[in-house]
């Protein structure tokens, strides 16, 4: 999942990893990624795990990487690609 995966990625950005988040939330960590890895993750979930990496919920969904479509016009038929970037604002520090 890319949410998971975008968690994963935030705490590394901020020295962390899920074995010590699961310590600070209080749950085994094969737990903590099971719940990571849900598609019925909760947003008091999200909230929690943010909270623990000291990190915002948007963080999450927040991706800083080039992202390349491949298009087919449905109308010519012509085939082109379409190059974006998304970047990552940072959170303000409290």
């Amino acid at each position: 999942m890319i949410l998971a995966k975008n968690i994963r990625k935030v705490a590394r950005e901020y020295g962390t990893n899920i074995k010590e988040i699961s310590k600070q939330l209080g749950v085994l960590s094969n737990n903590l990624s099971r719940t990571i890895n849900s598609p019925n993750m909760t947003v008091e979930d999200l909230q929690k795990i943010a909270s623990a990496i000291g990190c915002e919920v948007e963080e999450f969904y927040l991706v800083d990487k080039a992202t390349k479509v491949h298009y087919v016009c449905p109308r010519c038929g012509e085939h082109f690609d379409i190059s974006f970037i998304v970047t990552k604002t940072p959170s303000k520090k409290r």
